[in-house]
């Protein structure tokens, strides 16, 4: 490659906008974003974690001067978290972390203030139509717990007996008992903010209300009846658990 052959940094930003709008595209024919995107804004509701990708008008506005412009007021120390792995001490890594960034320096963030979460609400059905699918793609859930929230871990444990992996709850229910699906799972995510607690499967067209049906009876079951101990250890002893914990909060210092 040659020199002149290097791009401008304006025909990258062409490029990529092409590359993305088409990306766009491909993601608005996928059955999985579209149920994804749909739950979101749901849950969600105006709430800025409602917006699941960008939209070929926002990639257009991305121009030199607003990609700049939000490098200079976000790029900042005070929006920034480090974190250190590997065979160092706390001291050792504090004196690496003021050597190479203590000189870091940076304007305060622009003040700013989320939309309000959406109150909890009765559930309700949101259908996404999407003709010529053979299938459906079913999102049962809510918002749950930010990251920091002391029953977090609590959540993660029931998450482990609702649908967590191939011996919980949805997974018996759904494939092993009534063979609607090839597999039925839940997850939670969480942030600085309430993540969601959802359960999910993809089932054939005909088998959709029954499906949705026992995936709704599988939550209603965990808030009504309590789990069995036996049940409750097993999902609690599973040896991955340790290791899906992080830090919840910057700068603490977790073995």
């Amino acid at each position: 490659m040659t020199w002149s052959s290097i791009p401008a940094p304006g025909d990258e930003l062409e490029r990529f906008r092409r590359q993305e709008k088409t990306r766009l595209l491909q993601m608005r024919s996928n059955p999985a974003f579209l149920a994804r995107e749909r739950f979101s804004q749901a849950v969600y509701g105006s709430f800025p974690a409602a917006i699941t990708s960008p939209t070929a008008d926002s990639v257009q506005k991305a121009t030199p001067e607003a990609l700049k412009g939000f490098h200079d007021a976000y790029y900042t120390p005070g929006n920034a978290i480090m974190a250190i792995t590997g065979d160092v001490t706390m001291e050792q890594a504090t004196a690496l972390a003021k050597k190479y960034f203590g000189a870091w320096k940076g304007a305060a963030l622009p003040a700013s203030k989320a939309a309000e979460m959406p109150a909890p609400s009765a559930a309700k059905v949101y259908l996404v139509d999407r003709p010529g699918s053979a299938q459906s793609n079913i999102l049962a859930g809510g918002i749950s717990l930010r990251r920091s929230d002391p029953d977090y871990v609590a959540l993660f444990v029931m998450n482990r007996v609702l649908g967590g992996g191939s011996a919980a709850r949805l997974f018996s229910n759904l494939r092993e008992d009534k063979g609607y699906t090839y597999g039925a799972y839940s997850r939670v995510t969480g942030d600085v903010y309430p993540g969601t607690l959802v359960a999910n499967t993809e089932v054939r067209n005909a088998v959709t209300d029954g499906s949705l049906h026992e995936l709704m009876y599988e939550l209603k079951r965990l808030r009504d009846e309590k789990v069995p101990v036996t049940e409750l250890e097993e999902c609690k002893t599973l040896h991955r658990f340790p290791l899906r914990f992080v830090p919840a909060e910057p700068g603490r210092n977790h073995q």
